[in-house]
């Protein structure tokens, strides 16, 4: 039987200078690049400041060595610091405003009529009164509600009851109607 070599630590890199990989060595030269830049020019621009001109070049080495050898859970530490320059970056108080669709708006408001608004207003009226029918019949308060949900729920049964009755009926009776049609035609032809 054939043994094979299972390659280990993929999620290396390849080692190209020293310990390094390439991501981590092009950071490293970048930070030190940056910090050289940093130190020359302040040197430059304020001469008698001499070696305490690597102090601004602190925040860059770190960041630098922290993106190059740094890891975090497991993962890259740039994946982090790139998630937190986008959170830094966005609005950390969030306020939520509607804008409505102007056109469904429109297009509601094109529905409406004035015998549409009078016919909502008077069943919003005859709600009403219907409640305070109630409460004159003794039908108010929060034990009686159970009763008007029970007759209610009484009444939709019967409504609906008596609809189903009717189409079987209204079923029905095209049947037969269609039967006495056929028997009708052949009756015709027999003749």
């Amino acid at each position: 039987m054939a043994s094979y070599q299972i390659p280990q630590f993929l999620d290396s890199g390849d080692k190209i200078i020293g310990p390094l990989n390439m991501r981590q060595f092009g950071y490293a030269l970048g930070g030190f690049m940056i910090c050289s830049l940093i130190f020359t020019t302040a040197q430059s621009l304020l001469p008698g400041i001499g070696n305490y001109a690597f102090i601004p070049c602190l925040p860059i080495a770190g960041l630098a060595a922290y993106l190059a050898l740094g890891k975090f859970n497991g993962r890259d530490s740039e994946i982090y610091v790139l998630k937190y320059i986008l959170y830094s970056n966005k609005p950390k108080k969030m306020v939520y405003t509607r804008v409505p669709e102007v056109t469904d708006l429109n297009l509601k408001m094109g529905e409406w009529s004035s015998d549409k608004i009078t016919k909502r207003w008077a069943e919003g009226l005859a709600k009403k009164k219907a409640g305070e029918a109630n409460e004159y019949l003794g039908f108010s308060g929060e034990n009686n509600n159970l009763k008007i949900r029970q007759i209610r729920q009484l009444g939709e049964n019967v409504d609906l009851s008596l609809v189903n009755s009717l189409a079987d009926i209204q079923a029905r009776q095209m049947e037969i109607e269609a039967k006495e049609s056929i028997l009708r035609a052949k009756q015709g032809k027999r003749k």
